[in-house]
């Protein structure tokens, strides 16, 4: 999505709202009200979103929150400073290269998946962004040759969100992406993924990805979901994001490790069943799918150390994300390596 020459990657929509603000969100407003009211809102909200442009010398993002946002600037694949804390008053956030950058830029440096001159922004947290305008000279939005050549989908809960990352690009979605050298259109919804038959076609039918991943999802058990309600969620949106995308990886992963495990099964927390029968679903659900474009990876080997959890015992801190993208981009890897 364009707004005033800016690449707005991960959003899908945007609205005037009644005071004016032009809000940008991840989906289009139209697929909001098939979702659940949580997933209705946290659509509004960026997910380690970027914003990214091209501009002769200096440029201003002008932008502002109706919460709190965090938003850390990239020079193509080099980070550019510490995080800006976006808030209710418009905030200039001014990107210019620095002079060792420059100087490499005028000698001539080597091909990166991001142009060194691309300004990016990249955004996370809990509130809706809105968008003032932009300031700089011949801004334009990135060709083609100044960006990754693939685009990385994922969809889950508030693991797949952001959530307890302290910066965005720290986000296990992030990671991954950037050992996959991809771009990073990210859905996650944080404590409302339900797997909608509506979230599974809007999927389905982009065009704009290359690899999918769905983290399906703990969010429903949280939720009161039954096996069985659980597995008729997953399986459609399995074989639909698949079976429509055929020449298209879809890699599905179970339930990350998380306090439950340590649960015995009668304990209040548990749901309708322990989560190891969820797990469960969701292979059943890859297997009856029977696609050849469909990957089952199994969370608990994908964060394989309890002690990466946050203290909450089910969010990942820093370094359990890092271990989670680096354990991601592996089996992707083995993957889409073996299909060229």
């Amino acid at each position: 999505m364009i707004v005033e020459c800016v690449e707005c990657l991960g959003f899908d929509g945007m609205v005037r709202e009644d005071n004016g603000l032009v809000r940008l969100q991840r989906v289009p407003e139209e697929l909001r009200p098939e979702l659940n009211p949580n997933a209705q809102q946290r659509v509004l909200s960026p997910a380690c979103n970027e914003l990214r442009c091209v501009g002769e010398g200096p440029v201003k993002l002008i932008l502002s929150s109706d919460s709190t946002l965090l938003g850390v600037r990239f020079l193509g694949p080099f980070q550019h400073g510490p995080a800006i804390t976006i808030g209710k008053e418009p905030v200039a956030i001014e990107f210019q290269p620095t002079p060792r950058l420059q100087e490499q830029l005028d000698r001539g440096m080597e091909k990166f998946p991001y142009a060194p001159y691309l300004y990016r922004l990249l955004l996370q947290g809990g509130g809706k962004l809105y968008f003032h305008g932009v300031e700089g000279v011949d801004v334009r939005s990135p060709r083609e040759d100044e960006i990754p050549s693939r685009t990385l989908l994922t969809y889950g809960t508030s693991i797949t969100h952001g959530a307890v990352a302290s910066v965005p690009h720290l986000s296990y979605v992030r990671q991954l992406a950037w050992r996959l050298k991809a771009d990073l259109i990210n859905l996650g919804v944080g404590g409302a993924c339900h797997a909608e038959p509506a979230f599974a076609d809007y999927i389905a039918r982009r065009t704009d990805w290359d690899i999918a991943l769905l983290a399906l999802s703990v969010n429903m058990i949280g939720a009161g979901f039954s096996p069985e309600e659980f597995y008729e969620r997953v399986a459609y949106m399995v074989d639909t994001v698949a079976g429509q995308n055929p020449g298209k990886p879809v890699f599905c992963v179970t339930i990350y490790p998380h306090f439950r495990d340590r649960l015995p099964a009668d304990h209040a927390s548990q749901g309708k069943a322990v989560v190891e029968v969820y797990r469960q679903q969701l292979r059943d659900a890859v297997k009856q799918c029977g696609r050849s474009n469909v990957t089952l990876l199994e969370g608990p080997e994908i964060l394989d150390d309890f002690g990466g959890l946050s203290s909450d015992l089910i969010h990942p801190g820093d370094l359990g994300m890092i271990r989670m993208g680096e354990r991601l981009a592996a089996a992707i890897q083995r993957v889409i390596s073996s299909d060229r």
